[in-house]
């Protein structure tokens, strides 16, 4: 474990949606449930926006924010990714999608939470709560669209 900057943490973001994306494309071609297609080809339009998003935040961002240490080591707190865990969208359903969507996408929203107040200076708390916001109204953005699909 070793102590890590906001540019850690929002290059690991950008790969993190990149990498959901990539494993969402690997299970489509199994899908044979209409609506888990559907929501697969969604969310993998979905995921890789929120990466540029993400990515675009970094890059406007103030390089003394990128470079603020964050004051606790996250790689405890990092929720797992298609890098570390396997997940087979090609096998689910499409309520076990939109569960496993929110379970990963909460997870990342409390991250960039913990983050808004550990900034030590300004801009990295500018960054922070600018990741937090985007990540947080996409997942609620995502919630409705899902309840909407699932209420057809």
């Amino acid at each position: 474990m070793k102590a890590q900057t906001f540019q850690y943490l929002t290059e690991w973001t950008t790969l993190f949606h990149n990498n959901l994306a990539d494993s969402m494309e690997k299970g489509l071609p199994q899908q044979s449930d209409e609506r888990a297609k559907w929501v697969l080809e969604y969310l993998i339009d979905h995921e890789r926006t929120l990466a540029k998003e993400v990515e675009g935040f970094k890059k406007q961002a103030d390089a003394n924010a990128l470079k603020t240490w964050l004051y606790e080591q996250i790689t405890e707190t990092l929720p797992p990714d298609s890098r570390t865990r396997d997940i087979d969208f090609g096998s689910m359903d499409f309520d076990a999608i939109s569960a496993e969507i929110f379970d990963v996408h909460n997870q990342v929203i409390e991250v960039w939470e913990s983050m808004v107040s550990k900034g030590a200076v300004p801009e990295a708390r500018e960054l922070a709560q600018k990741i937090y916001d985007l990540e947080k109204n996409e997942t609620m953005r995502l919630a409705d669209q899902i309840t909407s699909v699932q209420q057809m």
